[in-house]
């Protein structure tokens, strides 16, 4: 038997919700992603790491902004170790043709 009933209640009476979000979802555990208008809120209630990988994994639009997300963060990261690198060390073309043996840059 599951634990919970999600439910979810439009307050635009305009707005159209599916059948199944204003009856309620039952389930053991959940995840919400709330889309703010600064930005976004995530709550996790008894779901591990891997139940949500799975749900992620199982459903194409989460599937789709997950590797968004892991391209955004590689970027991130990236742009960060080139700052370090080169905000230590300023590299010239020439000083890149001298480390290459005076080939082209």
């Amino acid at each position: 038997m599951a634990k919970y009933r999600i439910k979810v209640e439009a307050l635009d009476p305009a707005e159209e919700l599916r059948a199944e979000y204003r009856v309620g979802i039952e389930c053991d555990g959940f995840t919400i992603i709330c889309d703010e208008e600064d930005g976004a809120d995530i709550s996790v209630h008894e779901m591990s790491t891997m139940d949500i990988a799975w749900a992620i994994f199982k459903h194409d639009v989460l599937m789709e902004a997950a590797l968004i997300a892991d391209g955004l963060r590689r970027s991130r990261d990236y742009k960060r170790a080139q700052k370090q690198i080169t905000g230590a060390v300023k590299i010239s073309p020439d000083d890149l043709k001298k480390l290459f043996g005076g080939g082209k840059a």
